[in-house]
């Protein structure tokens, strides 16, 4: 995963001319973090900026504008991805879920955002036998609580010197540290 946050930071450029071949190959190295049997996220942004690449690069722009709250921002990509299934005029779906959206937020700012999967947040819950409760096919308050989780958890490791110096020593050149 470091891998594919440090190609897409070394290939990323809002501003490319052709937005969908430059999110495609910025998101080369995610495999299955946007890809998988059913669910094709990664593939749809692209299909996407075939149809409007300059409304494709708004909606990345704004969900990457820190000044607005992450909630407003995940909803407007979702709604925008919405719009666009509409013109794309398909029984497809569009695959730009929570798991999908923070895992761009994720690459694009590693050290603020976390990837929201369900299972995920519900087994770190119980396995610390947090009171912190997620519901199932999650709602945005869900993600914003497991990222809160999720900072207290990063906070306790980073505090520790010797889990730093153990994940320092398994970075290599072409991961993001």
């Amino acid at each position: 995963k470091w891998k594919a946050v440090k190609h897409f930071q070394d290939n990323w450029n809002i501003d490319a001319d052709d937005f969908g071949k430059m999110f495609f190959d910025a998101t080369a190295q995610t495999d299955n973090l946007l890809t998988s049997l059913n669910r094709y996220p990664r593939g749809m942004v692209c299909e996407f900026a075939k149809i409007d690449n300059e409304k494709v690069r708004g909606m990345v722009r704004k969900l990457y504008d820190e000044s607005k709250s992450l909630e407003s921002r995940i909803a407007f990509f979702i709604n925008a991805s919405n719009e666009l299934l509409q013109i794309f005029n398909t029984d497809k779906l569009h695959y730009q879920d929570y798991n999908a959206i923070t895992t761009y937020l994720w690459l694009r700012y590693p050290e603020k955002y976390f990837i929201y999967k369900y299972s995920i947040i519900r087994s770190v819950s119980e396995n610390l036998s947090s009171s912190f409760n997620v519901k199932k096919g999650g709602d945005l308050t869900s993600i914003t609580r497991s990222f809160e989780l999720y900072n207290i958890i990063a906070a306790e490791l980073m505090s520790e010197p010797s889990y730093r110096s153990m994940l320092n020593s398994v970075l290599t050149a072409d991961c993001d540290k």
